[in-house]
C-alpha cells in the first residue's frame, strides 16, 4: 500500500507544479529568470505578430474592395479568387 500512496503523492506533487507554473509564468515551461528575460520577449512580440498582420490582411482588403465596388466584373472576379482560394 506504500508504494500507492508515494505513486499517488508523486502526482499531487507534479500536478501542483503544473498549476503554480501555468499561474505564475505567460510560457509554462520556461523559467523566470534574468537570463532568459530577451527571449521571454522576443515570444511575446511573436505572439503579438499574428494580430498584426491579420489587420495588415483586412487593410489590404478593404483597399482592393474600394477600388472594384464600383466595377461588377472584376468584383465578380476577385470574389471567384477568394473563394477558390479558400476551398483550395
Amino acid at each position: 500500500m506504500e508504494l500507492g500512496q508515494n505513486r499517488f503523492r508523486q502526482k499531487l506533487l507534479e500536478f501542483a507544479d503544473t498549476v503554480i507554473r501555468r499561474a505564475t509564468r505567460k510560457f509554462e515551461h520556461l523559467p523566470n529568470t534574468r537570463e532568459l528575460a530577451i527571449l521571454r520577449r522576443s515570444l511575446r512580440t511573436l505572439l503579438k505578430q499574428k494580430d498584426v498582420t491579420s489587420q495588415r490582411a483586412i487593410w489590404n482588403l478593404k483597399g482592393i474592395l474600394l477600388k472594384i465596388k464600383d466595377k461588377p466584373e472584376k468584383y465578380d472576379i476577385f470574389w471567384r479568387k477568394v473563394l477558390l482560394d479558400d476551398l483550395a
